[in-house]
């Protein structure tokens, strides 16, 4: 973070007590203009409906990694689908090893 003069705010520990304490600006040490800490875009960032919005997308991706994985696991493996459903199984999967044998595990 720096000042308009291009005055780099040296301490950032002090810079993130300020805005603990509710300060939304410091004063720069070398021209003394005050330094904005927190703008309109920390405010949306900080909206309870950015908050919500953004757990529901992590959600969602952790869904869809969920998925990806397994699907990953399975890519190489052995699948046979059956014609006639039997108690409602229509495929099984046999894992094969490192070395890409049947491995007999289904």
């Amino acid at each position: 973070m720096s000042c308009g003069c291009g005055t780099v705010v040296g301490n950032r520990e002090v810079a993130m007590k300020k805005l603990e304490e509710g300060k939304r600006d410091i004063l720069c040490a070398d021209c003394e203009k005050r330094i904005l800490l927190w703008d309109e875009m920390e405010d949306l960032f900080a909206s309870d409906e950015t908050k919500r919005r953004v757990r529901e997308l992590q959600e969602q991706s952790a869904v869809v990694l969920d998925s990806e994985s397994k699907e990953r696991a399975l890519v190489g493996q052995i699948s046979r689908e059956f014609n006639v459903s039997d108690h409602g199984i229509n495929m099984e999967i046999e894992f094969k090893d490192d070395a890409g044998r049947a491995t007999g595990k289904k």
